[in-house]
């Protein structure tokens, strides 16, 4: 049985910010993440020649508890972003308020700059998070909205060089799929709208520079439901064969596969146990990625296709925001967090989450 919504959605910033009172934000996390920031990462593949992370999170900015409840939880995101420091971090449902924690000097602000969406049609969205020394974008943000939504949803997408490698750029894109088991057809349209941009921009690669297209976020999706839009999108580029999920690139980790798990995730108090892979991250990149998958993975590790350069290859995937934020008891979101290595010319991340 499918899980019902979450919660009502709320209708304007007023509804968000509530009768709260000021919140005082806590100096010793602050201070803990600024610490944090100016250290190396703290994890394996966040760096090193031909490495970086990428963070997809759905961080619930719109949870039914605001205030300091959502002071504390966005600031254990950030507490995890200035750890592992991520060279882009691809967040979903997105308030100002949270935004506005986490571009703050005193947290990633000095570190991080932000793209949001042009013009978004409700008070909660996506946003992506650029490391500032590490990515550098290559041209302005894209935002495409899906007009039929009636949630305001819509796809961000950016253009970025990782650590000057400009014959391996990205195009790095998220969305926030439409919600409810009732909006599956408008849920597949958009999966299948994301897929063929996907292609399309992975299709710019040109023998020397290779264009890797990731699109991670939550996507509410249903296997079904991916398999109706990669039919779909297959009707207009047949480039969408080459899209793939990250999760089975990576040997599909059983301990990292259900993003929404209301049985260990208590944030919302439900009284059903569901376990779905509403996130994902999927990846077109030339000649390393195909309708083969995983069976690619052995030529992905040599890093090179023969005569025509390098491209950008999923190579770890795990699960994380599993420990609840000290003093309030939560998680800092309902939905677990996407934290995926990327690898350059062969380069060999190893990891627990592959096992």
């Amino acid at each position: 049985a499918q899980p019902p919504g979450k919660r009502p959605r709320v209708a304007s910033l007023a509804d968000l910010a509530g009768p709260e009172p000021v919140c005082h934000v806590p100096k010793d996390v602050t201070a803990r993440i600024r610490r944090n920031l100016a250290a190396a990462p703290s994890v394996e593949g966040a760096g090193g020649p031909g490495r970086f992370l990428l963070l997809s999170w759905n961080i619930d900015g719109i949870d039914e508890a605001q205030g300091a409840d959502l002071m504390l939880r966005t600031l254990a995101v950030a507490e995890h972003i200035s750890v592992t420091q991520p060279v882009a971090v691809l967040l979903q449902e997105v308030v100002p308020p949270q935004l506005q924690l986490l571009m703050a000097s005193q947290t990633l602000g000095e570190h991080y700059s932000v793209v949001c969406p042009e013009n978004p049609r409700m008070p909660y969205y996506c946003a992506i998070l650029l490391h500032k020394r590490r990515a550098r974008a290559t041209g302005p943000p894209r935002t495409r909205h899906f007009e039929a939504s009636k949630m305001g949803r819509h796809l961000l997408s950016v253009d970025i060089v990782v650590d000057g490698r400009d014959h391996a750029p990205l195009t790095i894109m998220t969305t926030h799929s439409e919600s409810l088991k009732t909006e599956k057809v408008e849920r597949t349209k958009q999966i299948a709208e994301a897929l063929v941009t996907m292609a399309e921009h992975a299709a710019l690669s040109d023998p020397g520079c290779l264009r890797t297209a990731v699109l991670a976020g939550d996507l509410n999706a249903r296997d079904d439901e991916l398999v109706a839009a990669r039919k779909r999108a297959r009707e207009r580029c047949e480039g969408v064969d080459d899209v793939v999920d990250a999760w089975t690139f990576c040997g599909s980790p059983k301990n990292h596969q259900f993003t929404w798990d209301t049985e260990v995730n208590t944030n919302l108090g439900a009284l059903y146990k569901s376990k779905c892979r509403f996130d994902r991250c999927l990846f077109a990149s030339p000649g390393l990625s195909g309708s083969s998958g995983g069976q690619r993975r052995g030529a992905a590790a040599a890093g090179v296709v023969a005569g025509r350069g390098a491209a950008w290859r999923a190579a770890c995937f795990e699960l994380v925001g599993k420990d609840k934020v000290a003093g309030l008891g939560r998680f800092p979101s309902d939905h677990w967090g996407l934290q995926i290595a990327w690898a350059l010319d062969g380069a060999e991340i190893s990891s627990s989450s592959s096992a």
